[in-house]
């Protein structure tokens, strides 16, 4: 059974990485730069330059995490109907396909730390 490519699915999930990356990097330049004592969005007075960038990226970023839950399970759930195998042989396709960037990730992690001389968990 050939699947159809369903762009919306790639579209969240595009969308849901940019917010992803946006975030982050709005987090971390705030906190290098000292802008979070700066911007403070509870403290008078409540103009809306003074916290329009926090509101952009609270407000983006609220919705990605559960947005990947979704688009995750709903990509599992087709793939895992159309492919017709065994549940034992999903897994372990699943498993496979996540552990080797996991292991690539942990290594570069370790070997970082090691570098600055920090204890590897």
């Amino acid at each position: 059974m050939e699947r159809q490519r369903q762009y919306w699915v790639d579209w969240l999930r595009a969308q849901s990485i940019w917010n992803v990356v946006c975030g982050h990097i709005w987090w971390t330049v705030r906190d290098e730069t000292g802008l979070d004592k700066v911007i403070n969005i509870y403290q008078q007075p409540w103009d809306e330059s003074s916290r329009m960038l926090e509101y952009v990226v609270d407000q983006g970023s609220f919705h990605t995490i559960p947005l990947f839950f979704l688009v995750s399970g709903y990509i599992t759930s087709i793939s895992f109907h159309t492919d017709s195998v065994s549940l034992k042989r999903f897994f372990v396709n699943r498993l496979l396909r996540v552990m080797p960037p996991f292991m690539v990730g942990m290594l570069i992690l370790c070997i970082q730390r090691a570098a600055q001389g920090e204890s590897i968990p």
